[in-house]
């Protein structure tokens, strides 16, 4: 069966909703609808034109609701809490955000997304004829950032968001996160660089390493995120087997 690099200019995502918490830790199975075109990989990340400008105001207030939700989660952050980091009154915060805690939310990781989508971008670029080097610059890209905890936002944070909410925030995961890295999957495969595996499952395997290599640079620094990094994309490029 050949393998279908994805098309991210359709107007509608919505059919990439469904995902699979695989044993791995995060492997998004994501299904495709029958009208999605194949597309180059050199076509997965483009920019959507300039972000509008926020406030200095705005701005601060992003930067600590973005600080303690990556660190706790949605659920044991309130919107006290965050008036009290920025030592502003809570009623202050509806001023910038009507929507309330929800709404800052998906501002927050829409904003942490298109991060994540624009290093993505510029990883790959960097080294378009080399998956080990691209998946090695995304990797240490990846390790230059505060850790997301994936699984958790994928598992506990974006179920607990209304539907509409969760919708835009499982496309925006897909476009920034997923979709690229499967493309270059898929895209490697095609021209035999690996053997032909499902680069859903690979592309979740390969987050689920990123999102723990976070997590153990976050907690110890006895091994470099260049050493783990390294040491990992081996695993999943070579195998377990000894070097012949």
């Amino acid at each position: 069966m050949p393998i279908r690099v994805l098309n991210l200019n359709s107007d509608n995502l919505s059919y990439f909703m469904r995902r699979d918490l695989l044993s791995v830790g995060i492997a998004f199975n994501f299904q495709q609808d029958s009208a999605v075109n194949n597309v180059a990989t050199d076509n997965v990340v483009g920019s959507d034109g300039p972000e509008p400008t926020v406030s200095d105001a705005t701005q601060r207030v992003l930067d600590v609701a973005e600080r303690l939700f990556m660190q706790r989660g949605y659920a044991a952050i309130t919107l006290r809490d965050i008036a009290q980091a920025l030592d502003m009154k809570q009623a202050s915060l509806y001023y910038h955000f009507p929507g309330g805690k929800e709404q800052l939310f998906v501002t927050v990781v829409q904003r942490v997304l298109e991060r994540y989508k624009a290093g993505i971008h510029q990883a790959l670029a960097t080294h378009r004829l080399d998956l080990r080097q691209q998946l090695m610059a995304i990797a240490l890209w990846f390790a230059q950032q505060p850790p997301m905890n994936l699984l958790g936002l994928m598992h506990a944070d974006i179920p607990a968001l209304s539907q509409a909410s969760q919708a835009e925030l499982l496309d925006s995961v897909f476009v920034a996160l997923f979709a690229p890295i499967r493309n270059t999957f898929a895209a490697a495969q095609q021209i035999g660089t690996i053997r032909t595996v499902d680069p859903d499952m690979i592309t979740g395997a390969f987050l689920a390493i990123m999102d723990g290599i976070s997590y153990r640079q976050a907690h110890s620094d006895e091994i470099s995120p260049e050493v783990m990094a390294q040491e990992m994309i081996s695993v999943l490029l070579d195998g377990l087997h000894p070097a012949t």
